[in-house]
Protein backbone atom coordinates (compact mmCIF):
# COMPACT_ATOMS: atom_id res chain seq x y z
CA UNK A 1 0.00 0.00 0.00
CA UNK A 2 1.05 3.87 -0.65
CA UNK A 3 2.31 5.96 1.92
CA UNK A 4 2.40 9.45 1.35
CA UNK A 5 5.16 11.39 2.96
CA UNK A 6 4.14 14.56 4.67
CA UNK A 7 5.33 17.69 3.31
CA UNK A 8 8.39 18.86 5.36
CA UNK A 9 9.54 15.10 4.60
CA UNK A 10 9.81 15.22 1.17
CA UNK A 11 12.82 15.62 -0.89
CA UNK A 12 12.03 18.15 -3.53
CA UNK A 13 11.64 22.29 -2.45
CA UNK A 14 9.31 22.54 -5.40
CA UNK A 15 6.57 20.14 -3.78
CA UNK A 16 7.54 17.58 -6.68
CA UNK A 17 5.93 14.71 -5.30
CA UNK A 18 8.86 12.35 -6.53
CA UNK A 19 8.02 8.83 -4.78
CA UNK A 20 4.45 9.01 -6.25
CA UNK A 21 5.67 10.41 -10.37
CA UNK A 22 8.14 7.54 -9.91
CA UNK A 23 5.31 5.27 -8.89
CA UNK A 24 2.53 6.31 -11.42
CA UNK A 25 5.98 5.95 -14.54
CA UNK A 26 6.93 2.22 -12.80
CA UNK A 27 3.38 1.05 -12.88
CA UNK A 28 3.18 2.30 -16.63
CA UNK A 29 6.65 0.22 -17.54
CA UNK A 30 4.97 -3.10 -15.34
CA UNK A 31 1.91 -3.37 -16.28
CA UNK A 32 1.25 -1.57 -19.35
CA UNK A 33 -2.10 0.08 -18.92
CA UNK A 34 -2.10 3.27 -20.44
CA UNK A 35 -5.73 4.52 -19.62
CA UNK A 36 -4.88 3.93 -15.89
CA UNK A 37 -1.65 5.72 -16.40
CA UNK A 38 -3.44 8.78 -17.80
CA UNK A 39 -5.97 8.98 -14.54
CA UNK A 40 -3.69 8.21 -12.06
CA UNK A 41 -1.23 11.30 -13.87
CA UNK A 42 -3.08 13.58 -15.05
CA UNK A 43 -6.10 12.90 -12.54
CA UNK A 44 -5.52 11.96 -9.35
CA UNK A 45 -1.70 13.35 -8.97
CA UNK A 46 -1.99 17.56 -8.15
CA UNK A 47 -0.54 19.16 -11.17
CA UNK A 48 1.63 21.06 -8.29
CA UNK A 49 3.14 17.73 -7.45
CA UNK A 50 3.85 16.58 -11.25
CA UNK A 51 6.91 15.78 -13.08
CA UNK A 52 7.25 19.19 -15.09
CA UNK A 53 6.80 21.47 -11.69
CA UNK A 54 10.80 19.96 -11.43
CA UNK A 55 13.52 23.17 -11.63
CA UNK A 56 16.42 20.94 -11.61
CA UNK A 57 17.59 22.38 -8.54
CA UNK A 58 19.62 18.87 -7.46
CA UNK A 59 18.35 18.96 -3.98
CA UNK A 60 16.63 15.52 -4.02
CA UNK A 61 19.67 13.90 -5.76
CA UNK A 62 22.06 15.10 -2.94
CA UNK A 63 19.77 13.26 -0.27
CA UNK A 64 18.56 10.58 -2.54
CA UNK A 65 19.77 7.59 -0.25
CA UNK A 66 19.40 5.28 -3.90
CA UNK A 67 21.80 7.83 -5.80
CA UNK A 68 18.69 7.90 -8.20
CA UNK A 69 19.70 10.34 -11.47
CA UNK A 70 16.39 11.93 -10.31
CA UNK A 71 16.41 15.00 -12.66
CA UNK A 72 17.06 12.98 -15.53
CA UNK A 73 14.19 10.35 -14.54
CA UNK A 74 11.31 13.08 -14.00
CA UNK A 75 12.42 14.32 -17.23
CA UNK A 76 11.51 11.07 -18.62
CA UNK A 77 8.42 10.49 -16.71
CA UNK A 78 7.37 14.20 -18.25
CA UNK A 79 8.35 13.18 -21.62
CA UNK A 80 6.28 9.60 -21.24
CA UNK A 81 3.34 11.41 -19.63
CA UNK A 82 2.94 14.19 -21.99
CA UNK A 83 2.62 10.93 -24.94
CA UNK A 84 0.32 9.75 -23.34
CA UNK A 85 -1.76 12.66 -22.84
CA UNK A 86 -1.97 13.11 -26.76
CA UNK A 87 -2.70 9.64 -27.80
Amino acid sequence: MWRELPLPSRPCPHGVNIPKNFRIWNDLAMYGNEEITRQNYFKYLPEAERADKCKACGKCEKVCPQSLSIRENLKQVQKEMEALKNK
